[in-house]
């Protein structure tokens, strides 16, 4: 048996040449609870988390279930008012976001921007792990809320994978986004 031909179209605009391939960071799952959310995914496919994180801005508790390269984030509200809890008010536990991984966070925005898209976050911002974050409106997406994820940032010359090393961290407290080495003890 033999597959029918398919045919391909060109996209116009769509043939930016990339300097590097973009890839899914995570997908991530709005649910009233993680840890039973975590139990089917654990129970069903084996994988589990190895600890919570609340981001305390988003007012939500943060759990990844590593996938290979990527991975599940199940986000639980901590506050009525958390974009969770609105989001699981309105249209119930189910995918919430697809993130991106991206090299330069802010050369993306810029682009998206002068390309007409509705940003949610126009500067990046601190997300789960220590990762650099901006969010893309739904309605310039074709209904996704999509999440740009800088996970790479410099330090001491080398090339530090923060949102999943552990070894890092960001430090706000010039205005500026920098990577410093975590105190004894964090």
């Amino acid at each position: 048996m033999s597959l029918p031909a398919r045919k391909f179209r060109k996209i116009p605009g769509g043939d930016e040449p990339r300097p590097y391939k973009m890839k899914i960071d995570h997908i991530g799952i709005a649910t009233n609870g993680i840890d039973d959310a975590a139990k089917w995914w654990r129970e069903a496919l084996g994988v589990d988390f190895s600890e919570t994180e609340e981001v305390a801005e988003q007012k939500v508790r943060v759990a990844k279930l590593s996938l290979g390269e990527s991975c599940i984030e199940l986000l639980e509200p901590i506050s009525a008012d958390s974009p969770i809890s609105k989001f699981l008010d309105k249209r119930g536990p189910g995918i919430h976001h697809i993130a991106v991984r991206v090299d330069d966070i802010r050369a993306e925005l810029a682009k998206m921007k002068a390309k007409g898209a509705r940003l949610i976050d126009e500067q990046p911002r601190a997300g789960a792990g220590g990762c650099l974050v901006a969010f893309v409106h739904p309605s310039s997406t074709g209904g996704v809320l999509l999440e740009l994820v800088k996970t790479y940032l410099e330090f001491n010359n080398q090339s530090v994978d923060c949102c999943r090393s552990g070894h890092c961290f960001l430090d706000f407290s010039n205005r500026l986004a920098s990577v410093r080495q975590p105190p004894d003890g964090d």
